[in-house]
């Protein structure tokens, strides 16, 4: 029996975001999580789990998606803007999880 693993789109509400959520839905071994921004986006309809967070332009977004990762046993991040996938290459060494993401050189 495989794993179930649980991926956290971030920033769910971006395009990106919401493309990710229709590539991987209907996995069954997949449980897709989201973070993102507390404005107005489509992400808390769209993931049945999403969980406010700021972006990687605040200082306590390591933090908060540690604390994230850790509180819903994260396996994997998945990028969904730019800055993020750079943010999570640069900081690969201090995430709770496995960012998806080519390293930073």
């Amino acid at each position: 029996m495989l794993k179930l693993l649980k991926v956290l789109v971030w920033p769910g509400g971006t395009e990106i975001g919401l493309e990710i959520q229709r590539g991987l839905c209907f996995c069954k071994d997949i449980r897709l999580y989201s973070a993102g921004f507390e404005k107005a986006t489509h992400a808390p309809f769209v993931f049945a789990r999403h969980f406010p967070c700021p972006g990687v332009d605040d200082p306590s977004w390591l933090d908060a998606i540690n604390d994230i990762v850790r509180k819903e046993q994260i396996d994997y991040i998945y990028p969904a803007h730019d800055d993020v996938l750079v943010a999570l290459a640069r900081n690969a060494d201090r995430l709770a999880a496995r960012g998806v993401a080519s390293p930073v050189e």
